[in-house]
């Protein structure tokens, strides 16, 4: 049985070892996200074909007729489709600029300025993000609307908002993808921030949630 599974697990179907060297192979030539399209498709192919003879009588396949093999072939049928979403998701990702995403709908405070300018801006703005550092150079912390409606009843409009900021940002670049985005975020889980920069001044500011818009609307 381990020799038959051994072998059995070269076939061609990915995302067993055979399809994912047949992944391999055609990402010489095409994109990753096509060769695990074509890989996944023929996995597929060979998840019908494993379902059909262990439930059905064909000829010269009569050994196969088990329910192991009906079971191996809907897990190989369904786990093709993620790895193929998964690698269309992927493929958007990193061909996708932080900048196109990204959004401008920020201000940029001193850390000095207290939230009393928060509060006048958000009067004009009320979904607004902000970032607290210099035009040019240092990023002491951010702003977020959400924090903004948790903000403690002790913090007064004379409060500076350089004691009601969180640090868990992430700093992007506007060329970044946003595979890198991600990237950064699975790092550092905490992160509900990243300030897009162009050079060295913040241009834009860019959340989790964004991505997932954008995602959605992509589908």
């Amino acid at each position: 049985m381990n020799v038959l599974l051994a072998v059995f697990n070269l076939i061609p179907a990915y995302p067993m070892d055979g399809g994912r060297i047949l992944r391999s192979f055609l990402a010489f030539w095409l994109r990753r996200s096509t060769a695990t399209k074509i890989a996944s498709i023929i996995g597929q192919l060979f998840a019908v074909f494993f379902i059909v003879v262990a439930l059905f009588p064909v000829p010269y396949f009569e050994g196969f007729r088990s329910p192991f093999f009906a079971l191996l072939g809907v897990f190989v049928f369904i786990t093709a489709y993620q790895e193929y979403t998964f690698a269309r998701q992927e493929s958007k990702l990193s061909n996708t600029k932080v900048k196109d995403v990204a959004t401008g709908n920020f201000s940029l405070l001193a850390p000095s300025d207290t939230l009393r300018e928060v509060y006048s801006i958000l009067d004009l703005r009320k979904f607004h993000y902000f970032v607290i550092g210099e035009e040019i150079g240092q990023i002491f912390g951010v702003l977020t609307p959400n924090m903004i409606q948790l903000l403690s009843r002790n913090a007064t409009l004379d409060t500076p908002v350089i004691e009601v900021i969180s640090t868990d940002f992430e700093i992007l670049s506007s060329e970044d993808s946003l595979l890198d985005a991600i990237k950064k975020y699975q790092s550092n889980p905490n992160t509900i921030l990243f300030p897009v920069v162009l050079g060295e001044r913040v241009e834009q500011v860019l959340d989790v949630s964004m991505i997932e818009q954008y995602l959605k609307g992509k589908k």
